[in-house]
């Protein structure tokens, strides 16, 4: 198996595990959409890095309704793929939830909460800053809307 689709399934079945497909979520998104995402954008970062040795970042976004579609959370996984040590990580996941932002670091897979957890990581008052609001952090989310 190629490293790529070695990377690939790890983080596939990470997103599975903690919760993160588009019908767990109650998305809007087209199921396999973030799958899609990330296959897309980790093999552009491939490509960008090739025969270089710097770190390259991208990242991911979906949205997911829950309680009976009463919370919206828009959430972002930033990842990191490192050419020279052969490593691809999840630095972070970024949720957002009417004008409430939280950033989660990430340092081994039991700092992902899943994604069922998201609305109440946004209303506990002590994990949650305030931030400026980037129209484009859901809008590829928005815009695969289930027809």
């Amino acid at each position: 198996m190629s490293l790529f689709y070695r990377f690939f399934d790890e983080q596939i079945n990470l997103l599975k595990e903690k919760g993160y497909e588009e019908k767990t979520t109650n998305s809007p998104n087209v199921e396999g959409t973030l799958f899609s995402e990330f296959q897309r954008n980790f093999s552009f970062a491939l490509h960008r890095r090739y025969g270089e040795d710097d770190a390259v970042d991208f990242s991911i976004s979906g949205i997911g309704y829950f309680n009976e579609h009463k919370d919206v959370v828009c959430f972002k996984f930033n990842y990191q793929f490192d050419p020279n040590k052969c490593d691809l990580s999840i630095k972070s996941i970024e949720l957002l939830s009417a004008g409430k932002h939280r950033e989660i670091l990430v340092q081994s897979p039991k700092d992902i909460p899943h994604s069922s957890q998201a609305p109440e990581r946004l209303r506990n008052r002590n994990h949650v800053r305030p931030r400026q609001m980037d129209s484009n952090f859901c809008r590829t989310s928005e815009n695969r809307r289930r027809r």
